[in-house]
């Protein structure tokens, strides 16, 4: 199997585990903010959740690894630029949920829950610090779509890109969180395409 095929698939696998570990936080999420009451769950469910974060994290690198073949493949160099820049993000992500997995199972991170509240100026920093991250990884998905829409020659390219950029350009107002999901699903199928097509042409 290729790496772009390999890419896509997991990446596919990725996704619809960081759909169910979505699910699972925004529900545990939804239920203390409107009961003021945590839901605690079991050593068990901690564990699945920390495993599912893990392999969706390793199936990211190879997602974004694909891409990168795949800009070099078409000397699309935004491609390359960007899909780079990501595969770095996608080894720190990696890196942090390991990090995070290694302190939740040795009560490290129940430890910090409780810990009072926090200073108001702290609440300000965070929050500018997560605008300034949703800027520029609005920015990065927009020069993401600008690439992959340059492979004119791939399947589903163009769609692909006007989503990225879509999703990209609505971030700020949170739309673009959902309609990422649309996108990624799409470039799935991209990689698969562009993946069956390689395999072919080495047949030949």
């Amino acid at each position: 199997m290729n790496s772009l095929k390999k890419g896509a698939i997991l990446g596919l696998i990725a996704f619809i585990l960081l759909i169910v570990y979505t699910s699972v936080v925004g529900y545990q999420t939804a239920v203390y903010y409107s009961t003021q009451t945590a839901i605690n769950y079991s050593n068990f469910v901690v564990i699945s959740l920390n495993i599912v974060l893990l392999i969706s994290s390793i199936g990211i690198v190879f997602y974004y690894i694909a891409f990168l073949r795949l800009g070099k493949k078409y000397k699309n160099k935004l491609l390359m630029v960007i899909s780079w820049i990501f595969v770095i993000f996608a080894f720190i992500n990696l890196f942090l949920t390991i990090l995070s997995a290694v302190l939740s199972s040795i009560d490290l991170a129940k430890a910090a829950e409780t810990n009072p509240a926090l200073d108001p100026y702290i609440l300000v920093a965070i929050l500018a610090i997560l605008i300034i991250f949703i800027l520029i990884f609005s920015a990065l998905t927009i020069l993401f779509g600008i690439g992959i829409k340059r492979l004119k020659d791939a399947k589903h390219a163009r769609v692909t890109g006007k989503l990225y950029i879509i999703s990209g350009a609505t971030m700020i107002i949170l739309i673009g969180f959902i309609l990422i999901w649309v996108a990624n699903f799409y470039a799935v199928a991209l990689l698969w395409k562009e993946g069956n097509r390689y395999e072919k042409k080495v047949k030949k």
